[in-house]
């Protein structure tokens, strides 16, 4: 059974990503209602997912793309952890996640390094990608208070942030450069022709996400031409043989579940160590919440035992 604050949660959620209006939405009005219902998305009742005093937020420029430090006393400044936001590719920048980040480098004693990488519509595939993969390059030879070269690098994205570092890993194997030492993922978005069967079973159960939103934004997303089936757009028709070993959370009521439980299959298949949890009753991304849901904080502890175990 789901903590009692779950009740809150969901009704919360009704009411910022509720109204069913998608298809008679313009794309600008889509985007706009998009960026406006995820900002501050996670306080619930006025509960604000406040950083503990003892968390630091430092911002910095990686690359070229624009990053905050997320970092805790247990930070290593030699671990280091990438993380890729969601928001459909559309929508959500590093602040909207600073609950999950610091909970992140607390619990895997990581520098969480959170980027702010360029958003669908005005930057469409492969912009995004291309931020995610000098991010991560940047990320090997430059740590906070000035340290270099890390010790271990992990990789993790939830929803639309799933999808790219799972695309990332698959361009840098493509391009032969060295692979984050672990990798993990919250509701990823793996499959954008939509063929998921969850897409149906889920539909009455997601109130969050639904095939026509993603739709959406998969067109917003890719206006080049490139196929929704391209490993780089769709990471679950790549070869997978030689990633990293991978993590998968996903909420039982997600339309994304099987975007999830699909990957994993053909992961393992390819050789590839994956564990991979369903939490039951839970939404996408409820560890967005984790600062009220028991089970938010107990899925970001799991994910980052399993990174720690990795450096």
């Amino acid at each position: 059974m789901a903590s009692p604050a779950f009740g809150r949660v969901l009704a919360h959620i009704a009411a910022k990503f509720g109204g069913g209006t998608e298809r008679e939405l313009t794309d600008d009005e889509y985007v706009a209602a998009s960026r406006a219902a995820n900002d501050g998305y996670a306080a619930v009742d006025g509960v604000e997912p406040v950083p503990a005093p003892d968390t630091r937020i430092v911002p910095v420029d990686a690359g070229g793309v624009p990053a905050e430090w997320v970092l805790t006393p247990r930070s290593d400044p030699d671990r280091r952890l990438l993380w890729i936001h969601g928001g459909g590719w559309v929508a959500c920048h590093p602040v909207d996640y600073r609950n999950i980040n610091e909970v992140l480098a607390r619990e895997a004693g990581a520098a969480v390094l959170a980027i702010d990488y360029r958003l669908a519509p005005e930057h469409p595939f492969p912009a995004g990608l291309d931020d995610c993969a000098t991010a991560y390059r940047w990320l090997r030879d430059n740590g906070p208070e000035g340290r270099a070269r890390a010790r271990a690098v992990w990789l993790t994205g939830d929803s639309a942030g799933g999808n790219l570092a799972l695309a990332l890993m698959l361009r840098l194997k493509r391009e032969g450069a060295v692979l984050p030492a672990a990798a993990a993922t919250l509701g990823a978005a793996t499959d954008l022709t939509g063929v998921s069967p969850s897409m149906v079973t889920r539909a009455d159960a997601d109130i969050m996400v639904s095939k026509a939103g993603l739709d959406r934004v998969a067109r917003l997303y890719v206006r080049d031409g490139t196929p929704l089936n391209d490993p780089l757009v769709s990471p679950l028709y790549g070869d997978l043989a030689g990633m990293p070993p991978l993590r998968m959370h996903v909420g039982d009521r997600e339309v994304l579940l099987d975007d999830t439980l699909r990957f994993v299959e053909r992961a393992r298949a390819a050789g590839v160590h994956v564990e991979t949890q369903v939490w039951p009753e839970m939404i996408h991304v409820f560890e967005g919440f984790c600062h009220m849901l028991p089970e938010g904080r107990a899925s970001l502890e799991a994910i980052a035992a399993f990174l720690r175990a990795r450096a």
